[in-house]
């Protein structure tokens, strides 16, 4: 990631990089499951990543 973030300033172009999140929603109960594993597996990989409740999705994205 930090490749792509100084790679701009380093060659003085804009290369339109963002470094934004998203929300993958799961639908069924075995879905929620493979979410947490995923969210697990991120962490471990050095990716900020949690499972939040769908309340929280609502008040993030009302």
């Amino acid at each position: 990631m930090r490749l792509w973030q100084d790679l701009s300033e380093d060659f003085d172009l804009n290369l339109f990089y963002a470094n934004r999140g998203h929300f993958t929603l799961a639908h069924t109960d075995a879905s929620v499951r493979t979410m947490r594993w995923r969210a697990e597996v991120n962490k471990h990989l050095g990716v900020n990543s949690e499972l939040v409740s769908a309340e929280e999705v609502q008040r993030a994205c009302p």
